[in-house]
C-alpha cells in the first residue's frame, strides 16, 4: 500500500515525461498494484495517459477506480489548457498588427476551431497547431522548422521532449519573420487566464 501511495503521489505531482520514463514507471505501478516484488527504481516525471493500461490490468478493482479518477482529471485538464492555448494563440496572431506595430502581408489570416489553429502568415508560409488528446500533446506544424510536440508540464510550460518552449519558439520565428521584436509569450499573458512561464 505504501508503494502504491508513493506512485500515485507521482501521478498527481507530474505531468508530463518521455515514452520510455512512462513505461519504466507503468511497469512498477503494475508491480505494486498486483503485490509482486518490486525492484527499486527512479521517479520520472509521468503522464497518466501513459500508464493507464498498467492500472487496468492489475486485479484490485478499487485501486483501478481510483485510477481512472485520477486520469480522467488529468485528462480533462489537459483540454481546458490546450483549448485555451490555442484560443488565446489566435487572438494574439489576429491582433499582432495592432498589438506590435508591424505590416502583414497580403492573404494574412487566423482560424481556430475544432482543437486546430491555422495562422496563414503568406501564400507560402502556413502554420497549423492541433491539439492531441489521445497522447495529450499540442502538435506544431512551423513553415521555418518544421513538426514539434509540445507536453504540458508543471508552472503551465509547453515544451518539447528537448525542453523547447512553444512561445519561446513562435517569438523567434515572429520577430525573425517580421523583421522586429514579437514577444509572443507577454502577449499571451496579457490575454489569456494562465500565467504561461
Amino acid at each position: 500500500i505504501e508503494r502504491l501511495q508513493q506512485i500515485q503521489l507521482i501521478f498527481v505531482e507530474e505531468r508530463s515525461c518521455t515514452m520510455f520514463a512512462a513505461r519504466r514507471l507503468a511497469v512498477a505501478a503494475s508491480a505494486a498494484l498486483c503485490r509482486r516484488p518490486l525492484s527499486v527504481l527512479p521517479q520520472p516525471r509521468v503522464t497518466l495517459a501513459a500508464v493507464a493500461p498498467a492500472y487496468a490490468r492489475c486485479e484490485s478493482t478499487s485501486s483501478t477506480s481510483a485510477s481512472t479518477s485520477v486520469y480522467e482529471e488529468r485528462v480533462k485538464e489537459f483540454h481546458t489548457y490546450a483549448d485555451e492555448t490555442l484560443e488565446t494563440l489566435s487572438e494574439v496572431f489576429e491582433n499582432i498588427p495592432e498589438q506590435n506595430g508591424v505590416t502583414v502581408p497580403e492573404g494574412y489570416d487566423v482560424q481556430c476551431g475544432g482543437g486546430v489553429l491555422t495562422i496563414e502568415l503568406d501564400a507560402s508560409n502556413t502554420y497549423v497547431l492541433n491539439k492531441q488528446a489521445p497522447n495529450q500533446q499540442i502538435w506544431i506544424s512551423s513553415p521555418f522548422t518544421g513538426p514539434k510536440r509540445f507536453n504540458l508540464f508543471r508552472n503551465n510550460r509547453w515544451l518539447t521532449d528537448k525542453q523547447e518552449s512553444l512561445f519561446d519558439l513562435l517569438t523567434a520565428e515572429m520577430t525573425t519573420y517580421f523583421k522586429t521584436s514579437v514577444n509572443i509569450k507577454k502577449c499571451v499573458n496579457e490575454i489569456g487566464k494562465t500565467n504561461w512561464k
